[in-house]
């Protein structure tokens, strides 16, 4: 097996692990929205429920969640610095012509998806934490009254 052809599996092989990766973020925002919702029903289908014990883990997911997003996109960035790598052996440059095309459009905003994405757990764990801190301060409001 010569050199490029070694390369050339390398690289095929190691595309694929982005398109796994991709694959196990989306698995997981898809379980970690399934958690908040399922603790947003929780909260919406019993008065009795202590709706703090509720958030707080709602608030706990949704930092779990960022952070899992912030790691897969530091993932994808070293892997795609590793492709970048293993394109200098090629004529042809896929990914590096990609991310120039990409670069060059048209449109002077230019946001990741990524960026898009962690949006979502942001906004949960300040909704999340606005309620828990809302909670205690009518907590402590009515122990002083007492």
């Amino acid at each position: 097996m010569s050199d490029k052809s070694e390369n050339l599996a390398v690289y095929g092989i190691y595309v694929q692990t982005i398109t796994a990766n991709e694959q196990r973020r989306q698995a997981l925002a898809a379980f970690y929205l399934s958690l908040v919702a399922a603790g947003i029903a929780l909260l919406a289908s019993d008065e009795i429920t202590q709706y703090v014990a509720i958030a707080i883990p709602i608030s706990i997911v949704s930092i779990v969640w960022f952070s899992t997003i912030k790691y897969f996109r530091n993932l994808a960035k070293a892997k795609f610095k590793v492709i970048e790598e293993l394109e200098n052996d090629f004529v042809i440059k896929p990914f590096a012509k990609e991310w120039e095309f990409y670069k060059s459009g048209g449109s002077r905003f230019k946001i990741s998806l990524t960026h898009i994405e962690l949006i979502i757990p942001v906004m949960i764990f300040i909704v999340s934490t606005l309620y828990v801190l809302y909670s205690f301060y009518q907590f402590i409001k009515l122990w002083f009254e007492c």
